[in-house]
């Protein structure tokens, strides 16, 4: 029989144990950095809603009431927002067909058509 000392372990560790553990924590990290990213992105969706709105509403309210415009440089600038804003506004629906503008399901398509009727766009989920 071997006596045991507290020089020696009793029980080491093979090396591939240690291996698993630095494996598993890198997952661990590379999970936590994505939920980190999800939730980002779930507080600017929407905000991002919010400005496409905004931009449906000046869009097909205000921008009937500038075509009197007198000055052709006036209504280009009226429209600059606009132009800017429509790609934002079918990037959320793009999201929202996909599932990933909301966490909820129901949420997602509720809003992902109406952006979409905001867009003249047919919706199929």
């Amino acid at each position: 029989m071997e006596s045991t000392s507290a020089e020696t372990p009793v029980f080491a560790a093979p090396a591939e144990c240690t291996e698993c553990v630095e494996r598993a924590q890198r997952k661990e990290r590379t999970e936590r950095k994505e939920r980190t990213e999800r939730h980002a992105a779930a507080r600017v969706n929407p905000l991002l809603i919010a400005l496409a709105c905004a931009a449906l509403v000046y869009e097909l309210a205000a921008l009937p009431l500038l075509l009197r415009a007198p000055h052709v440089a006036l209504l280009t600038l009226t429209l600059f927002p606009v132009v800017l804003v429509t790609p934002i506004h079918w990037g959320l629906v793009h999201e929202g067909i996909h599932g990933q503008l909301f966490r909820a399901r129901g949420a997602n398509e509720r809003v992902a058509r109406a952006l979409a009727i905001g867009l003249a766009l047919p919706f199929d989920a």
